[in-house]
């Protein structure tokens, strides 16, 4: 019997995050991915909509355990499944993209129509709440919250030591996993000597958006040299000599349309390619729309900080399912040798054309999140007509023995 992409993806997430559950925290998990999956929601009155008894348990389940011991180690667990995720699609050239997210900054509620969180236990607002993640082919794969800091803390010097030791241990995990020779894809806040270096020492290909008053120095042919801010420089390629920096780096500038100014770009590899490279960054800051409009994740109010972390870690599991079939399904990525008798890709592509066609989608990650949430609403109904298909059936045959 086969048994498609989605529902076998659903089983062996909730195999690997929950074999260190019980019986009841593992139906209640599995439970709770659905709904979250098909509602595409973290807010609680929305997670269960059902006025059943069953229901309203979960719900109180939910609220009262999500912050417990049994979810402290969630964290690992979901780290782990998305690295397995990663391995499993085919390796071409990888991009690690690099962002931060602030739940209160002024670009935040222009761009991503962000709300302030508040913290009803302390009645205080989180105003530096930031994570630091890592993404790869759509897939979060590493998250770290940075501790709740004040104005007067920000402007020290420790808290800019902290973010660079959150940065160095995210290189490390990376070079012990996956190894080294990988692209970085970084924006302005990562334009900084020590990040080069690192990743200079780590044998990584990086590119990284130069800020507006970074001072480059331009290597010229005969020795020649000349001291330029980054924001007079026009559109060519440079080679250029940072201070504090062991090597001489490569600078990119280009125009592009849509855009009053154009692109700085910076790279420890020589290539004309890393414009178009630094572009692919772009979908961390989708991932990040997904979290937090599709998801409703501004609209948690919670008492615990351990919950809201728990409720980051689901949102992540859930953006990893639907990337993870986004990946096998879209037609530029190379289905992999090993083939699985249990999966059937054919099928569930068969299914997600019409769906695509009736709302006039294409096929890209959004639409996947849509389809899932469409199918798991399909399957929860076929599941009832048939298990009341079987009771007629069962009724009848009673009957006729009557």
């Amino acid at each position: 019997m086969k048994i498609d992409i989605l529902t076998h993806t659903i089983i062996n997430t909730v195999k690997s995050v929950t074999f260190w559950m019980k019986k009841p925290d593992v139906k209640f998990f599995k439970i709770t991915l659905e709904n979250m999956l098909e509602y595409r929601t973290t807010v609680l009155s929305q997670l269960w909509n059902i006025e059943e008894k069953p229901a309203k348990e979960l719900k109180n389940y939910y609220s009262r355990h999500l912050w417990k011991e049994i979810w402290s180690n969630l964290w690992g667990k979901v780290e782990k499944r998305m690295i397995k995720f990663i391995w499993k699609i085919n390796k071409e050239e990888n991009c690690f993209c690099f962002d931060t997210v602030d739940t209160n900054k002024n670009s935040a509620k222009k761009m991503e129509w962000l709300k302030i969180v508040r913290d009803w236990s302390e009645w205080t607002l989180w105003s530096w709440f930031t994570w630091n993640w890592v993404s790869i082919k759509w897939i979060p794969l590493f998250l770290h919250r940075e501790k709740i800091i004040t104005k007067e803390e920000k402007e020290k010097l420790e808290y800019k030591s902290l973010k660079y030791e959150i940065f160095k241990e995210q290189i490390n995990k990376i070079k012990t996993i996956f190894w080294s020779w990988y692209w970085i894809l970084a924006d302005r806040w990562y334009d900084d000597f020590k990040k080069f270096n690192l990743l200079i020492k780590q044998d990584f290909f990086f590119c990284i958006r130069l800020k507006t008053n970074r001072n480059v120095e331009i290597i010229k042919w005969r020795n020649k040299w000349k001291i330029v801010s980054s924001w007079d420089l026009e559109e060519w390629n440079y080679t250029v000599k940072i201070k504090w920096v062991e090597q001489p780096l490569f600078v990119f500038v280009k125009a592009l349309k849509g855009l009053t100014n154009p692109i700085r770009v910076i790279s420890n590899i020589d290539d004309e390619k890393n414009i178009e490279r630094y572009l692919k960054r772009w979908e961390i800051e989708r991932i990040f729309k997904t979290w937090k409009q599709e998801f409703d994740f501004e609209k948690v109010w919670t008492k615990s900080m351990q919950k809201t972390e728990n409720l980051v870690y689901l949102v992540q599991l859930c953006l990893g399912i639907s990337a993870f079939i986004f990946n096998k399904l879209n037609p530029k990525f190379e289905f992999g040798q090993e083939k699985n008798k249990t999966i059937s890709f054919e099928k569930m592509y068969k299914k997600i054309r019409p769906f695509l066609k009736k709302k006039g989608l294409t096929l890209n990650r959004n639409s996947i999140t849509s389809f899932i949430a469409y199918y798991m609403k399909f399957i929860k109904k076929t599941k009832s007509y048939f298990w009341k298909a079987t009771l007629k059936q069962w009724f009848d045959w009673q009957l006729s023995l009557c």
